[in-house]
């Protein structure tokens, strides 16, 4: 009796020396991964090497077949961003991919460090969307509605920009070629920044070449747009041989906190008739691409 006693004990206090060891490993990978991504903020391959070990992509690159000549439209999502909308965001991607749709995430990288369930997806299925800087914290000095960069310095544009670029990059793991200012606003002196920076694609709205032409929302009446007048200028925009950016925002199908279904409904009519009339939707960086053949 004594010796079926003392086995159990030994077998019981094995399990928690074992439970123990296995919890300080996890402690330490988890600790190392927080302080590799705050290295990334100076060193982005520190960033880069860790996210390759811990969270490979679960996805891999579709090959998109596309010309010139096809009806070509960008999804522009903007605001994706920590701790808040996160499960819209995450559901607007699987839709669009179940319709061989790849979007474009205009993510505000501040606080990212602070949402490790939003970051490991957007790592594990970066091949599912291309990721776009959003600014850095889309606010200036805590007012949301002005634009982040008004008044700000050319080194003061450089610094905010280039802090948020590391967090993208080391998140995904490679490199964000694709800008969308806060508030669509683009000054000469930010225009001159994020060229010598070496951005490709900045997205604003209704000027530029890869500018959003209309939004899904009616900021004035406070509603969502008819996936019908998205149609009509999208189809204004392939009439004369030119593609068609939307700008969408996930907090547009969101009710008291909550995806609003019908709401909702809306951004799934868009995909599903986009795929029923031959529209292939591509991101910025397919677009180039397909732009320069």
């Amino acid at each position: 009796m004594a010796n079926r006693i003392r086995k159990a004990a030994n077998m019981i206090l094995a399990i928690l020396i074992a439970l123990f060891v296995n919890g300080i490993i996890l402690m330490v990978a988890f600790f190392g991964i927080r302080l590799t991504w705050n290295w990334g903020e100076n060193n982005a391959t520190k960033a880069e090497s860790v996210y390759e070990r811990f969270f490979p992509a679960a996805c891999e690159a579709r090959s998109l077949e596309a010309t010139r000549d096809d009806r070509l439209a960008v999804i522009r999502i903007d605001d994706p961003q920590a701790l808040v909308w996160t499960d819209i965001v995450k559901r607007m991607v699987t839709d669009a991919t179940a319709k061989k749709a790849r979007v474009v995430l205009g993510v505000i990288p501040n606080g990212l460090e602070k949402d490790w369930g939003f970051s490991t997806f957007l790592r594990t299925h970066s091949c599912e969307f291309e990721i776009a800087q959003h600014g850095f914290s889309h606010q200036h000095d805590g007012d949301f509605d002005q634009p982040e960069f008004d008044g700000l310095t050319e080194s003061e544009m450089l610094d905010r920009i280039r802090k948020g670029r590391r967090v993208l990059e080391g998140l995904v793991n490679d490199r964000v070629t694709s800008f969308i200012p806060p508030q669509n606003s683009v000054s000469p002196i930010l225009e001159r920044v994020l060229s010598a920076m070496g951005y490709s694609v900045v997205s604003g709205y209704d000027t530029g070449e890869f500018d959003a032409v209309v939004s899904t929302y009616d900021f004035d009446r406070h509603a969502i747009v008819p996936v019908g007048s998205i149609f009509e200028k999208c189809d204004e925009k392939f009439a004369a041989h030119r593609s068609c950016v939307i700008m969408l925002h996930p907090q547009d199908y969101v009710t008291d906190d909550r995806v609003d279904e019908e709401k909702y409904r809306s951004y799934l009519e868009l995909l599903q008739g986009f795929s029923e009339r031959g529209v292939k939707v591509v991101t910025f960086g397919e677009l180039q691409e397909i732009l320069r053949r």
